[in-house]
């Protein structure tokens, strides 16, 4: 939904899609009610963090990394080694 940096058009789409719900026949009041719960929330998280939410496009001309596949990486295998600790761990006998 945010590309590019375009926080502006996204709030707007937001914005929009909110006042459809409140437009809209309340015919399923519970269901429109989480969605409109969950765009506001998502509304305050994209204001609220606005400044580490990155621009990919600005990162991609500047021949930034744009990827996060390195820190992927680097937890599985933090993860696979604390596996292993526990594996043998539970193979002793207490």
């Amino acid at each position: 939904m945010v590309q590019s940096g375009c926080y502006a058009a996204t709030l707007d789409d937001i914005d929009g899609v909110l006042a459809e719900l409140n437009d809209a026949d309340r015919q399923n009041h519970a269901v429109l009610k989480r969605l409109s719960r969950a765009l506001t929330e998502f509304n305050g998280y994209i204001v609220n963090n606005r400044p580490g939410i990155p621009n990919y496009g600005e990162r991609y001309r500047c021949h930034e990394r744009i990827s996060t596949g390195f820190v992927e990486s680097t937890i599985n295998q933090l993860v696979a080694k604390r596996m292993v600790k526990k594996r043998v761990w539970r193979g002793q006998q207490v």
